[in-house]
């Protein structure tokens, strides 16, 4: 849990960095395109060497038994059709879709909708924190739901009634 509590602290600080940076991308213009450009290419550049951080310093070994027969490429491609591989590309297809959806309407509601991007800033931290406080207690929710899935499922339908939440609170 510590690395989905530090994924939430750095969502946070990309949210609270991003309207300054926006806005000196932007220049004197203002050209919108421009900076969300130049400010997601920072971002991305911050991104990579951290992601790779993460893949090299892992400590998870995976030992296959030695006696293990090898799987043949048919049976591999025969089993994406199971139950299980099934509900866990669904799962993560939804999840995408609801993390980086929010992502996207965020700045096109505030900017479109509002007329304003001011208010993304703290809209984003608030739901920022409720991450972070989710995080906190996920361990605890996990002991008491005795089920590691329900938790998730509970967290998804929360974030997307904090997208909701949006339409039916303007910030104008």
């Amino acid at each position: 849990h510590k690395g989905q509590f530090m994924l939430m602290l750095g969502n946070l600080g990309v949210i609270a960095a991003s309207e300054p940076i926006l806005k000196f991308f932007g220049g004197a213009q203002n050209n919108g395109t421009r900076s969300y450009l130049l400010t997601m290419g920072m971002f991305c550049l911050i991104a990579v060497p951290m992601l790779w951080r993460t893949a090299f310093k892992c400590k998870e070994v995976v030992k296959i038994p030695e006696k293990q027969p090898a799987v043949s490429m048919k049976d591999r491609v025969r089993s994406v059709g199971s139950k299980p591989i099934l509900s866990m590309i669904l799962g993560m297809l939804t999840h995408g879709l609801i993390y980086y959806g929010r992502a996207t309407i965020y700045p096109y509601y505030f900017t479109y909708y509002c007329g304003r991007p001011g208010p993304i800033v703290g809209y984003g931290v608030v739901t920022g924190l409720s991450g972070v406080a989710g995080c906190l207690i996920a361990p605890a929710l996990h002991k008491l739901l005795k089920h590691k899935a329900r938790p998730n499922v509970c967290n998804l339908v929360l974030m997307g009634v904090t997208t909701m939440l949006i339409f039916f609170f303007p910030p104008t």
